[in-house]
């Protein structure tokens, strides 16, 4: 079985689930970024082999390669939402940090 086959997309996307409420994150690394960090890194290990795929149309017209398509699209669609959810999460808790640095700085010059 090549790289890009249906078994491996299956096991990215059981790795994902696997780690995606508490993913392994470089020491180090805050949090939120590191999390979006692992989803592109796992994005990156399924992108690899759909651009040699690309490079080569006649081999997207295959049956198995249609299933290929079809899973590599469910995976990433799941990774890229799982990165917005962080990414919109991490933009609430800097407006809530914001308003709170604001009102600290408003309070220290009416004192």
């Amino acid at each position: 079985m090549g790289a890009c086959s249906p078994l491996s997309s299956f096991l990215m996307l059981q790795m994902y689930q696997r780690h995606c409420e508490n993913p392994p994150v470089h020491r180090d690394v805050p949090p939120i970024s590191g999390r979006i960090s692992w989803a592109r890194q796992l994005m990156r290990r399924i992108r690899n082999p759909m651009d040699i795929f690309e490079r080569h149309p006649s081999c997207l017209k295959t049956p198995e390669a249609i299933k290929i398509i079809c899973n590599f699209n469910q995976v990433a669609t799941v990774l890229v939402e799982f990165e917005i959810l962080y990414h919109k999460g991490w933009l609430k808790q800097v407006e809530i940090a914001k308003t709170g640095m604001y009102f600290a700085i408003c309070m220290c010059l009416f004192l």
